[in-house]
């Protein structure tokens, strides 16, 4: 049974679902990320929760990459581990 951590918010109106994902996931093809993307977003919908997908992900020096709108891109780009620790406390399960 997979588990993922996510944390919902919403940002400039926008309702988010941000799951953690595994560094692998950004050495993958758009066209597998884009599959994978889909999934999760299916899951969170019947799992309940409202909003776009938005996977994050820690890179090999320890940056935290993100696949979201350009418009959200400056939210994103403050996250940091400490927020990550502190708000992705829920977990989307199957």
């Amino acid at each position: 049974m997979p588990v993922f951590n996510i944390a919902t918010v919403n940002v400039e109106g926008t309702d988010l679902v941000m799951i953690i994902l595994d560094a692998a996931f950004g050495a993958k093809s758009p066209q597998a990320q884009n599959e994978i993307l889909m999934e999760f977003q299916n899951k969170a919908i019947a799992a309940g929760h409202k909003g776009h997908v938005i996977p994050v992900w820690s890179s090999a020096a320890g940056k935290i990459n993100f696949m979201a709108p350009r418009n959200l891109h400056p939210f994103f780009n403050t996250i940091t581990p400490q927020y990550i620790a502190e708000n992705f406390r829920k977990q989307l399960i199957w």
